[in-house]
């Protein structure tokens, strides 16, 4: 690739990027339009502008819809509105939250953190639970001090660059079959 394909490259990649920020926003102010009529006809008040932020909205309408943009614990079926934030959010059941938690601890992200949401039973990301790399060593000990030997120390990190290859490989086929922007950017 010469110099000029890739600044050609790196700026269609920026470019997109913005067009994705702008069409979330202009999303995220229907959205708000949306919210401030609802809550204004539920409220029996009338219909605001659309200029005012979500928050206000949501403070207006407090008994028929509540925010978690700092997130939230619920205990029975709740009104909410999820992502007002402006981020990504993660809506979890307790009885996930372990298995969640492992597999953001070993790196996933997005939908695949979530157990039970279609990806495969490790969450479609790795070997070994919760998508760590499991290496094992006969360790001899000497004066309180922990030995391996370099033979098992060598088979011990080709076996962690093999468990971490697959992992890899299963994470970028897993976001380029959900986002279709990462496919757009590599021009498939």
């Amino acid at each position: 690739m010469t110099g000029q394909e890739a600044l050609a490259s790196f700026f269609k990649g920026v470019g997109d990027h913005f067009l994705d920020m702008a069409s979330k926003m202009i999303a995220k102010l229907i959205e708000i339009y949306i919210l401030e009529t609802v809550v204004g006809l539920i409220s029996g008040a009338a219909a605001s502008s659309g200029t005012s932020s979500a928050s206000k909205a949501i403070s207006a309408g407090k008994s028929a819809i509540k925010g978690f943009a700092e997130g939230g614990f619920v205990t029975s079926p709740t009104r909410a509105m999820i992502g007002e934030g402006g981020e990504p959010e993660y809506v979890i059941p307790a009885s996930k939250m372990r298995a969640a938690m492992g597999r953001y601890a070993g790196g996933a992200r997005g939908a695949s953190v979530i157990p039970g949401n279609g990806e495969s039973g490790t969450g479609g990301y790795g070997g070994g639970s919760g998508g760590t790399i499991d290496v094992r060593y006969s360790i001899e000990r000497i004066n309180n001090v922990d030995y391996v030997t370099a033979d098992q120390f060598q088979r011990g990190m080709a076996q962690a660059a093999q468990q971490g290859a697959i992992q890899g490989e299963r994470r970028a086929m897993r976001t380029l079959g959900s986002s279709p922007a990462t496919r757009r950017r590599l021009g498939i």
